[in-house]
């Protein structure tokens, strides 16, 4: 009886042993061998030199330049009216004298540029595009026939602009303004001074005083008569 009771507590010990033991080995064979662990592989890229510039933000826009218009030209001439005829191509150029442009509307202000026309009555100013204003400088002697002292225009690009002074000689005797001094004049001279015709009663009255007196009377109507009869070459005070 005490041999069974030994060998079965032998038995038991023995079993237990075997049993921790393999326990023990579960336990190892679960932990993570090293070799199995997982690894994070991390890839860094290394930079290096390039020859291209990276982009820094939103690329400029490169200006278009304006435009350039051609310059244009503007042609100031003189012409001379005649006696006898209203055609403007039967005018002869008015050579000597002086043409003002300005900038803008209205010749305000001082002159861009100032020339003197030539024999062919002309002078040429190249300008760019845009408004002038032309004047010409009266000279003594000679009276306007033209509108205005003052001409406006447009200079179009890379064209011509063209504007005309047209000016005949004041004649002196020429009281009722028909471009003649002739008998007629005399005759209202004579009316004139004999109280006959209001001095206010004709256009260019002023013109009547031809020996510059400072008087209108029947002295300045003889010296007419004799300038209308050839017998004088002109008037004292240079009528031509």
């Amino acid at each position: 009886m005490l041999r069974v009771a030994f060998l079965t507590i032998a038995l038991g010990a023995s079993l237990a042993a075997m049993l921790a033991v393999m326990a023990a080995s579960a336990d190892a064979d679960s932990t993570p061998s090293p070799r199995s662990a997982a690894y994070e592989l991390t890839i860094v890229e290394l930079a290096g030199e390039s020859t291209q510039t990276p982009p820094s933000g939103t690329p400029e826009a490169t200006p278009t330049p304006s435009p350039t218009l051609p310059a244009g030209s503007i042609v100031v001439e003189k012409l001379i009216r005649i006696l006898g005829t209203d055609n403007a191509a039967l005018w002869p150029p008015g050579p000597g004298w002086e043409m003002r442009l300005f900038a803008g509307l209205g010749c305000q202000g001082d002159p861009l540029m100032t020339d003197v026309t030539g024999e062919n009555g002309r002078v040429t100013f190249a300008v760019p595009p845009g408004e002038y204003s032309m004047a010409e400088v009266m000279q003594e002697g000679w009276e306007r026939t033209s509108e205005t002292s003052c001409q406006d225009g447009i200079a179009p690009p890379g064209e011509r602009l063209t504007r005309t002074f047209v000016n005949r000689r004041i004649r002196n005797g020429d009281v009722n303004g028909d471009g003649l001094t002739n008998a007629i004049d005399s005759v209202l001279l004579l009316q004139i001074s004999a109280g006959l015709l209001p001095r206010d009663a004709l256009p260019e009255v002023d013109r009547g005083d031809v020996n510059d007196d400072g008087e209108i009377n029947s002295l300045d109507a003889a010296l007419v008569l004799q300038f209308e009869a050839g017998l004088i070459d002109s008037l004292p005070t240079g009528t031509s």
